[in-house]
């Protein structure tokens, strides 16, 4: 099942999950979320005429069904969805930090080590290395 949905409304009230909209832990059991929920439901139903808060409560009381059933029914499938979408931005910040370091033999201790640090695998960031390696410099020409 794709998350997109969920995952665009959390941009919107900046928040990284669900379990972080709702102040849930991520071991909670299904009691707790329909019990959250329906106080967070409660919040919804009377922040609809506010307009600071409508569009969330809106699409909260809409995706209500949606919300419990990731976090109930979907839930391995969804903690799935979070942990790819964390490791994608991982490795983005990673690339980052070698294009802004540059490769060189001083440079790839320290690009190994913060990928490490970062969690990611030798594998993975011999992979970043080696794109790194093969995309041009960049280059004035006057």
């Amino acid at each position: 099942m794709s998350f997109g949905e969920i995952e665009c409304f959390l941009k919107r009230v900046e928040q990284p999950s669900l379990y972080a909209y709702l102040q849930l832990s991520k071991d909670a059991d299904a009691s707790a979320v329909v019990a959250v929920l329906k106080a967070r439901r409660q919040w919804a139903q009377g922040q609809q005429c506010n307009p600071r808060h409508r569009d969330e409560a809106v699409w909260l009381i809409r995706n209500l069904r949606r919300v419990l059933a990731a976090l109930t029914q979907q839930r391995a499938a969804y903690d799935a969805s979070l942990a790819r979408a964390q490791r994608k931005r991982t490795i983005a910040h990673v690339a980052h930090f070698i294009e802004t370091m540059g490769v060189s033999a001083e440079t790839l201790p320290i690009i190994r080590c913060y990928g490490a640090g970062a969690g990611l695998d030798t594998v993975c960031i011999e992979g970043l290395i080696a794109r790194a390696r093969s995309v041009p410099a960049y280059s004035s020409v006057a």
